[in-house]
């Protein structure tokens, strides 16, 4: 939520510090706001991570559904937790807006706890009382994400 959150606002700052750069550099009030909108679509373009963001919403999604399944769920949370990862990494490297950088390092943070979690995750259909307080830890690292407003 706040990496889509803030993307506009980085853009509209970008559009803001270009237009005073140029006004300075060419001490002229006639610039060329085609030129300019160019400029910040480039931009816009360079930093969106809406792909991103929909991939991630989407594994979050697919997470969910795979807790309610009864067998190979280790594996599937794992694999699951190491897209969501990627979607991270790529949302930071794209970043260059304090806000958003710090919203994809929490995120990474969060996600790390959750693939801890994973690992130990029973990979057999029944659980035993460990493997059910493992399955609790997930879940509450899940809420945690959630709470942080980076999981809905």
């Amino acid at each position: 939520d706040v990496v889509e959150k803030r993307s506009p606002e980085v853009v509209k700052a970008y559009r803001e510090k270009l237009e005073a750069k140029m006004h300075e550099l060419l001490e002229d009030n006639q610039i060329d706001d085609s030129r300019i909108a160019a400029e910040v679509i480039l931009f816009s373009d360079k930093i969106c991570n809406d792909e991103e963001t929909v991939r991630l919403r989407s594994h979050i999604h697919g997470m969910r559904k795979i807790l309610e399944e009864k067998e190979g769920v280790g594996r599937k949370m794992d694999f699951m937790a190491q897209e969501m990862n990627r979607e991270a990494n790529t949302i930071l490297s794209k970043s260059n807006d304090l806000t958003v950088s710090n919203a994809a390092i929490d995120l990474k943070t969060e996600i790390e706890k959750i693939r801890e979690q994973i690992q130990h995750w029973p990979l057999m259909g029944h659980m035993s009382e460990v493997e059910a307080a493992k399955e609790k830890k997930a879940l509450d690292a899940k809420t945690t994400l959630e709470q942080k407003g980076l999981m809905r």
